[in-house]
């Protein structure tokens, strides 16, 4: 699988990857030391929840169309169809 595929459809991480890194730098500003393995885990929970889109309902069908046609541009052919399908 291309990288450029994984990252497509991975962004979410990237995105919740960076603001917990924020906020684990705005905690080292107020409080003078980075925060214990548990306080981060509660950061990136709120890192998490701050990047959550608001739920659509879509039915698999619906969404196996839209998964496809995000896949094809990305790699240039049907996913479904290509030379390792």
């Amino acid at each position: 699988m291309p990288q450029s595929l994984t990252e497509q459809f991975s962004s979410r991480s990237h995105d919740i990857n960076t603001e917990t890194d924020r906020l684990i730098e705005e905690y080292v500003a107020n409080h003078g030391r980075r925060p214990r393995p548990a306080t981060i885990m509660k950061l990136r929970q709120r890192a998490n929840l701050a990047h959550r889109p608001e739920k659509q309902i879509h039915s698999l069908a619906d969404l196996t169309t839209m998964w496809r046609r995000r896949a094809a541009r990305n790699v240039g052919e049907d996913a479904t169809t290509g030379p390792d399908a």
